[in-house]
């Protein structure tokens, strides 16, 4: 039983090592494809991160906040280098990403601040303390994404992990659901990726707990069960 039990934790543990490098190859991959600031709003959720641990206003609302976005935006403050300037290429597919210059924004307006803080304090911190250790801003906005992929990866690997093991049916499923857009939002700095990364989690834990009902409820009557997704 001890040897047994040993070999489970070995081959779970082999599991999630392949599907940890399958992703994260994917992941980088995305990551690397496409400068920072090029995924949706992307320079403003760096400016909330900004924001936010640099102790400016950004729930200042104003009072009628409530009757357009545009009278909800923020005005956030950042270092010149730090953020991205993608207006030379942003919906123009025909232009390529190398006519980026010199980032020499200094104020962006933000809508992003509604958004949960948590995820923001983390990509904050890490842009804050790579430019007080002399890192430059292009170079911390990769960090920040390095980190929003590192939590997405963190996400995916269980849910793989146990489907593979529990209802192996599903993996072509949860490979489909990896589509190039669920790459790309999840390697961005932006709390979506890592949020559709988490409902495919929550989807694969759904089936597996249903299969796993499914068998002790027949097991427990004597009964061979149906063909199962896992089956």
């Amino acid at each position: 039983m001890h040897d047994s039990g040993l070999g489970a934790q070995r081959s779970d543990g082999k599991s999630a090592a392949v599907w940890a490098v399958a992703l994260l190859t994917a992941l980088l991959a995305w990551m690397f494809a496409s400068p920072v600031g090029t995924s949706p709003d992307e320079q403003s959720h760096m400016a909330y991160a900004w924001g936010l641990v640099t102790g400016q206003e950004v729930f200042d609302l104003p009072s009628d906040c409530d009757t357009s976005l545009v009278s909800c935006l923020v005005i956030i403050e950042a270092p010149v280098g730090l953020l991205p300037s993608p207006d030379c290429h942003q919906f123009k597919p025909n232009v390529p990403a190398s006519c980026l210059g010199p980032r020499t924004t200094t104020v962006q307006p933000v809508a992003t601040i509604r958004y949960p803080p948590p995820y923001y304090l983390v990509i904050g911190t890490i842009l804050r303390g790579s430019l007080a250790i002399g890192i430059s801003g292009e170079t911390a906005g990769v960090l920040g994404r390095l980190a929003s992929t590192l939590l997405s990866l963190s996400i995916l690997v269980p849910a793989f992990v146990v489907a593979s093991r529990r209802v192996p049916k599903v993996l072509p499923f949860l490979i489909v659901s990896l589509t190039p857009m669920t790459l790309f939002m999840s390697v961005s700095i932006n709390p979506s990726g890592p949020e559709i990364c988490g409902a495919i989690a929550v989807a694969t834990a759904l089936v597996v707990f249903r299969s796993s009902t499914t068998l002790d409820r027949y097991a427990r009557r004597g009964r061979h069960p149906p063909i199962l997704p896992g089956g």
